[in-house]
């Protein structure tokens, strides 16, 4: 691969700031973090960015491929390319040299797509997922365009075309016509109301407005049924969690990117009560402070892993499947390896929120229902297979027997029959409870 310096040394990515070009054809970049700056001198080339405020220019080149991923990336678009910010609060330059033909997606949180800057695309840009209330058009066109009532902006299809005498500039897709307005402006250039900017002269980017993230009030968790922190941010941003104050012995961490909750290895077994204060931020706004109760509460086990208030083989017994599986390899489950297996409705659809809530009932065997055939362990080539049978007949409406569980047991366990498994099963499935 053609990633070099400006001396023409080979660069390898790092996790660091990386400043090269990518120069050739058919070539694949995958960014490692930091704030990158790369220029792509060739065609259907695809860059990938990572962590970090990227800016990725393809000005030069014909069916390029931008991925800003997360962060406020800065993105130039070239011919017939294809651009999607991603998370954060992106730049988008639509058509610098007057290029078009590109598919954009700001993505998540707060954008801007300037459509035009000083020269008119040789054919329009469609722009897809603009989202009215939070994104920003831009565009500058002197001496022709002077005000947003030069652009002729109609509506066909659920689509709004931008053009500027007879010339069409970009194509909005799913966005009417009425939902595009003029933007107003404070004295000190801070931006009001609207989402179509007319600049005369070179764009000088706005300071965008911004709204705090809030936390859901009363949220709480059992000691053995760790969750999610629930916070939203009004403006998409990505945010990030941490725990501020009543976790002095270290018992809880939170992941900084997904507020999810989990126990340390310092942790007790027995339950603890906490009251955790949590700081969540937009990384603009001064973060946000919220509390979130932990109960000295030991949940019941049930076979509702996901927690849609039903078990089922084609679902939690998965779940249980891969989590036991994870258990005898000594690794972390991952959200990998649960994609697809869970209800999207259920309360439990992440790896660390599964984890939290099965971790109690495996490190003490005899609290709930994993160590089904008791023999003293969890498996995934025992126990997690004897739960697939039990709830496939759940499902089916017929009774689990003798031949349905041949082989799948440790014969030195204490449960070794259909009837026991049964007997031992039933009070932890959710209809009969």
């Amino acid at each position: 691969m053609a990633f070099m310096d400006n001396l023409g040394n080979v660069l390898v990515p790092t996790t660091g700031a990386d400043n090269g070009i990518l120069q050739g054809d058919d070539q694949t970049l995958d960014l490692l973090g930091g704030n990158d700056l790369v220029d792509i001198i060739g065609d259907n080339n695809t860059v990938n960015g990572d962590e970090g405020n990227d800016v990725l220019d393809s000005t030069e080149g014909t069916g390029n491929t931008l991925n800003g991923n997360s962060g406020n990336d800065t993105l130039f678009g070239g011919i017939d390319g294809i651009i999607d910010g991603g998370t954060g609060r992106d730049v988008i330059y639509a058509a610098p040299n007057g290029n078009g033909g590109s598919t954009i997606s700001g993505g998540e949180g707060r954008d801007i797509v300037l459509i035009a800057t000083a020269e008119l695309p040789t054919s329009a840009n469609t722009i897809t997922g603009f989202k009215p209330s939070l994104d920003y058009i831009g565009v500058s066109l002197s001496p022709n365009l002077k005000e947003f009532t030069d652009l002729d902006i109609t509506e066909a299809n659920g689509n709004t075309t931008i053009s500027l005498d007879g010339t069409d500039i970009a194509i909005l897709e799913g966005v009417a016509a009425d939902d595009l307005t003029p933007v107003t402006r404070d004295a000190e250039g801070n931006i009001l109301s609207g989402n179509v900017a007319v600049v005369e002269g070179e764009i000088v980017l706005p300071p965008l407005p911004n709204a705090a993230p809030t936390i859901t009030a009363d949220q709480s968790f059992s000691y053995g049924q760790l969750g999610t922190v629930q916070a939203v941010d009004p403006d998409q941003d990505e945010l990030t969690y941490a725990i501020t104050d009543g976790n002095a012995e270290g018992y809880f961490a939170i992941n900084p990117l997904t507020g999810a909750l989990t126990l340390t290895d310092t942790a007790p077994t027995e339950a603890t009560a906490a009251t955790l204060t949590i700081a969540v931020s937009d990384g603009i706004a001064a973060p946000v402070t919220g509390t979130v109760e932990i109960t000295d509460v030991v949940s019941t086990f049930s076979l509702d892993v996901d927690g849609d208030s039903t078990a089922s083989e084609a679902t939690d017994a998965l779940l249980i499947n891969q989590y036991l599986t994870t258990k005898t390899f000594g690794v972390t489950l991952s959200d990998d390896d649960i994609a697809g297996l869970f209800d999207p409705t259920g309360d439990r659809i992440t790896a660390a929120a599964i984890t939290g809530y099965l971790d109690p009932f495996y490190n003490d065997l005899t609290s709930g229902g994993l160590d089904v055939d008791g023999d003293s362990t969890a498996s995934e080539a025992t126990d997690a297979l004897l739960i697939n049978q039990y709830l496939t007949t759940k499902t089916f409406g017929v009774t689990l027997g003798d031949d349905d569980i041949a082989g799948l047991f440790d014969p030195a366990g204490d449960r070794i029959t259909a009837a026991a498994i049964t007997t031992f099963l039933d009070p932890f499935y959710p209809a009969a409870a």
